[in-house]
């Protein structure tokens, strides 16, 4: 299982979380849609004057917290234009050409040419898999849980499979639909019938496509603890995995909580401790731009709950929590790319 966050889309030209807060404080983001009439200057300016205010880092914690409420003298919600926002900051901020790196393009696509990591799952999904048996690609038990709004690694994988193995874009769709791709958030619209990932259209920030990638956002009330279906499925898949890779996952303890992660985690060292059968997943983490005392935190978020396991196996306990703090010590310098390929959790 592959767990998602911003900086596993950053190579391919996207925005970190905090960058995306600089676009949606900065009215000029909102331009189209007051040409377009669809906000007024008010409506803009009262969205990004209280998010900017606000002193929160997120603009997903942002809207769980006022989302519903109406922007100061404005008959608009915080959620509508942050939606909006959204749609439009990342369309500007997508190119086709970014996914498929050309080294010669590296810089104008303000793409990371050393982590590329899109292209090694790739070659580690279809190693060895000839045409002749190209209806088998996806039964390797992958799925991925993402907290990113973007489309990007659909996109590859649906374009390679249509290129490298000729296939036509139904044949292919159907392919990629066999590895569960899940967006916490919601995710931007691959066309307008939302179906076919399309490249003319992949990175095109009109308002059309904005307006209808804004219908796809979820945004999750901070005081709703609904049993949402799909944090469910996310909680089962955790349950599951064998092995667990976050990329550039910021281990926001909200993001962590809404998924139950520490608690499938907990479970899963339960199981081990009381049945021999029973393994707990490989957990592999990038940690790279956080502090010693950062990573810390983002250890005990996970890890926390091996320690609550019935005081019958406390050294065990013990032995496997600091044992999961050296791993994320050991990689703490790892880009995703690099981390795939040194622990083998693809393979």
């Amino acid at each position: 299982m592959l767990v998602l966050g911003a900086g596993a889309s950053m190579p391919y030209g996207y925005m970190s979380g905090a960058t995306l807060r600089q676009k949606l404080i900065d009215e000029s983001t909102f331009r189209s849609l007051l040409e377009a009439k669809l906000m007024s200057s008010t409506d803009v300016r009262g969205f990004c004057e209280t998010f900017r205010y606000s002193g929160m880092s997120s603009i997903d914690a942002f809207l769980s917290r006022r989302g519903r409420d109406l922007v100061p003298e404005s008959t608009n919600t915080f959620e509508k234009i942050g939606k909006l926002g959204i749609a439009l900051a990342l369309r500007q901020h997508a190119t086709f050409g970014a996914l498929f790196h050309r080294w010669i393009d590296a810089s104008s696509d303000r793409i990371d040419k050393d982590d590329n990591w899109y292209e090694y799952l790739w070659a580690r999904l279809t190693d060895g898999l000839p045409k002749s048996g190209i209806q088998s690609f996806g039964d390797n038990r992958l799925t991925v849980i993402t907290f990113n709004y973007d489309t990007s690694l659909e996109q590859y994988l649906f374009t390679a499979l249509k290129n490298s193995y000729g296939l036509t874009d139904d044949v292919a769709l159907d392919l990629l639909n066999k590895i569960p791709i899940l967006h916490v958030y919601g995710r931007l619209a691959f066309d307008q019938v939302d179906r076919i990932p399309n490249p003319l259209l992949y990175g095109v920030g009109g308002l059309g496509m904005a307006t209808k990638d804004a219908e796809q956002l979820r945004v999750m009330d901070e005081n709703r603890l609904s049993d949402d279906a799909l944090r469910e499925r996310c909680f089962r898949y955790f349950l599951e995995a064998d092995r667990i890779v976050f990329l550039g996952f910021s281990f926001d303890s909200v993001n962590i909580n809404r998924l139950r992660v520490a608690e499938a985690i907990q479970t899963r060292y339960e199981r081990q401790f009381k049945t021999s059968g029973d393994r707990a997943p490989e957990i592999h983490c990038t940690t790279l731009g956080l502090e010693a005392y950062e990573r810390d935190q983002a250890h005990s978020a996970l890890f926390d709950g091996i320690r609550r396991v019935s005081s019958e196996y406390v050294s065990r306990s013990e032995h496997y929590f600091e044992k999961s703090k050296a791993n994320i010590v050991y990689t703490r310098d790892h880009k995703s790319l690099r981390l795939l390929r040194s622990s083998g959790a693809l393979i």
